[in-house]
């Protein structure tokens, strides 16, 4: 999901010119923590229910900051 969006340039962080972002994600708890390698933008989605998770898999764009 992650690869798809970045492939589409729908996440959206700090890097600029020259800079390539880099995303990656970590769980951490009932927490999924999406963040730029890069320039370290990041953005917290809570996933403690099947509807939050449900609504974060199914993301068409994220922002980070």
């Amino acid at each position: 999901m992650l690869t798809e969006l970045a492939d589409d340039k729908l996440i959206h962080c700090r890097c600029t010119g020259d800079d390539k972002p880099d995303y990656d994600f970590e769980v951490i708890g009932a927490t999924a923590r999406v963040f730029c390698r890069t320039c370290g933008a990041s953005r917290e989605f809570p996933m403690g229910s099947a509807l939050c998770a449900d609504e974060f898999l199914n993301m068409d764009e994220i922002e980070l900051s």
